[in-house]
């Protein structure tokens, strides 16, 4: 039988039609509202550096209820806003790319105001992103008074540089250069020298890098970071080349770094291939399909100069060898229980200019993860580095021994507590030439959050230590180190204030009985009444170390301030640092003092030039005395000295 009515709808096309308009008035609340202008247009391209945003809500706004955001991050405090609309002018450039803005309110008569666009920016037709950035300082200081002692000081010191970098993209192509200039003129030579004299461009990186669409690659030389494991190269840092495949989930990286450390163009690039001059690694990193599974493998190979191994080597000859390490990164329950494994083999000659052949070694390592509830953490750990194991990118590594450690971190409503306990053991191999020795320690920290301004910390330890199998000439070491501290920290809007107390003592159970103690005391201050002040003081800091034995006690008196006013906003600035320190021993084998001031007034000419430059003007003086009285000895030293300061941040 026929329904009449012109108006009737089936059942399922009604749900169907009540269903499109809900999703076509929701899609509407999350884009552009009839009436609601903006600029630049949603999706267009806007070719330029500094995109000017802008919306017109065709309506009355309470503009105390606006936020913007640009790429989720709120822009509100730095736009323009009227009741009819908002405007954002971005004081620096804005990278290339696709760009999102939202802008959520409510309109006077109540009604929600959420307002969503994007759009692409393009730096110039020919390349999506252009950009050039430099933050340099010139200082010009002039010294009035020489030291008391007639040690030479320059007379006047030019001193300039900063950071300075370029980049340019266009597509999946990118060319990046990065770097520091620096210049130094001075009329007399510091001893010791701590920089040379003239022009010079130093901690530079040049990098190029292709997007395709299953891989990036990338080529960088200058000087670079080398991060691989704990056992090859935990931070290598140095002037050399490196080439980096990235695919999905496998990456691969060609390296090579100089033997010696380097600073500055002006000492040559020392870029090369050749291993008798470099370390030379590759490494390939790989994750399985679901990025439960991770393995990293790395190879280094070459030689390292040790006067210039960054002191960690004190070796005069120079030092060639390979590693080869592996490390296994497994996720047996995500986010609960993890495992790592990492072994490495090594073939190390510390010395080419002898006759000893290489040593080869191993190490590994094995430590679990385990997170049962979001209130509990548990590590534990396992690691063996053999007597002769050395990397040719850490030779100065720690060998010889093994460790077992167990750690624990529980959080609670206002305590997180954590506990530590580790043995260690050295000399595995049992040479004859030193003794066996053990350690033991346990650690328990607890930081109590007393209210949101007051916290608490505690910190107890304890280390066990003894020796075995000790060669002639050694005397037997066991000893016992129980040390307490506390840290109290309060904080209000305009001062905060910090106590620690440690007391620490250590028994020596063998026969020399050498015990010790030592006590420290320190009070810290900050207050900020203002914006325009601010001051920092320890007072005091107290240190007292004794000698049970021979019943002698070091004492340690430190303190110091630091003040910084603005006495004219903008305009006139003043710093004033001042620190003193007194030691003195009860058997009068230590009686010195020493005192430090420095001052320093500074006027700004920024308001009379551009804003990229902000120079300065700066008034002046250091002082320094230092008392002996065991060695009969008063030095003091002090200077005046006028400085003239350019400030300039460009950024294009």
């Amino acid at each position: 039988m026929p329904i009449r009515g012109i108006y009737y709808r089936p059942p399922l096309i009604s749900l169907l039609l009540v269903i499109l308009a809900t999703i076509f008035c929701s899609a509407s609340a999350y884009g552009l509202e009839s009436g609601v202008s903006v600029q630049p247009s949603e999706n267009s391209v806007f070719t330029g550096r500094k995109p000017a945003i802008e919306a017109d809500f065709g309506g009355d706004v309470d503009i105390n209820s606006i936020i913007i955001l640009l790429d989720g991050m709120d822009i509100t405090p730095a736009s323009k806003l009227t009741p009819e609309g908002v405007s954002y002018s971005s004081p620096v450039p804005v990278s290339g790319g696709e760009h999102s803005v939202e802008i959520q309110g409510a309109y006077t008569d109540g009604n929600p105001l959420l307002i969503t666009w994007s759009f692409s920016v393009r730096h110039s037709e020919r390349f999506d992103e252009l950009g050039f950035s430099a933050d340099l300082t010139v200082a010009y200081t002039n010294n009035f008074r020489t030291r008391e002692d007639s040690s030479p000081i320059p007379g006047y010191i030019v001193e300039a540089g900063g950071p300075v970098n370029f980049h340019v993209r266009k597509g999946g192509k990118e060319f990046s250069l990065g770097g520091s200039a620096y210049y130094l003129q001075e009329d007399e030579t510091l001893q010791p020298q701590t920089a040379d004299k003239g022009a010079d461009f130093r901690n530079f990186l040049i990098t190029g890098r292709w997007a395709g669409d299953k891989s990036v690659t990338s080529l960088s030389t200058g000087d670079i970071g080398i991060t691989e494991s704990n056992f090859t190269a935990p931070y290598l840092y140095r002037r050399g080349i490196s080439f980096n495949k990235d695919f999905s989930r496998t990456s691969l990286a060609l390296y090579s770094v100089n033997s010696t450390p380097v600073t500055g163009v002006r000492n040559g690039l020392k870029i090369g291939l050749d291993s008798d001059n470099n370390i030379i690694g590759t490494s390939i990193r790989t994750a399985s399909k679901d990025d439960r599974t991770r393995l990293h493998a790395t190879y280094l190979t070459g030689r390292e100069d040790a006067a210039g191994s960054y002191g960690v080597s004190t070796l005069d000859g120079v030092s060639e060898g390979d590693v080869l390490g592996l490390v296994v990164d497994r996720s047996l329950l995500p986010d609960k229980l993890n495992i790592r494994l990492e072994g490495a083999a090594s073939s190390f000659d510390p010395d080419i200019s002898d006759q000893d052949v290489e040593s080869k070694d191993w190490a590994f390592f094995t430590g679990v993860v385990w997170v049962p509830t979001q209130r509990l953490k548990l590590e534990a750990s396992v690691e063996h580095v053999g007597a002769d194991f050395r990397s040719i990118g850490s030779p100065g590594a720690t060998s010889d021994i093994e460790t077992v450690n167990l750690t624990g971190d529980f959080l609670f409503t206002k305590h997180m507590f954590n506990l530590t306990t580790g043995y260690s053991r050295s000399n595995l191999e049992n040479d004859t030439a030193i003794p066996v020795s053990s350690q033991w320690l346990l650690e328990a920290t607890d930081r109590y959050t007393v209210r949101d301004n007051l916290s608490l910390e505690f910190h107890l330890h304890t280390d066990l230590v003894d020796t075995s199998d000790e060669p002639a000439g050694y005397d037997p070491y066991n000893t016992r180190t129980n040390t307490l501290s506390t840290l109290l920290s309060y904080s209000l809007p305009k001062w905060s204030m910090a106590t620690f107390l440690l007391l620490s003592g250590t028994d020596d159970t063998t026969a020399s009985d050498l015990d010790t103690t030592h006590d420290e005391f320190r009070l810290d201050l900050s207050i900020v009444p203002s914006s325009r002040f601010s001051a920092s003081l320890t007072l005091p800091q107290i240190i007292r170390e004794r000698d049970v034995k021979n019943d002698i006690d070091f004492n340690t008196y430190n303190a110091a301030v630091l003040l910084n006013a603005s006495l004219v906003t903008d305009i006139l600035s003043l710093d004033l640092a001042g620190s003193y320190s007194r030691s003195d021993a009860t058997d009068d084998s230590v009686d010195q003092r020493s005192s430090n001031a420095s001052t320093r007034l500074a006027y700004s000419l920024a308001r009379h030039f551009p804003e990229y430059a902000s120079p300065n003007i700066a008034l002046g003086g250091e002082y320094s005395r230092t008392e002996d009285t065991i060695w009969a000895s008063d030095l003091t030293q002090y200077r005046i000295f006028i400085t003239l300061e350019l400030h300039s941040n460009l950024n294009y």
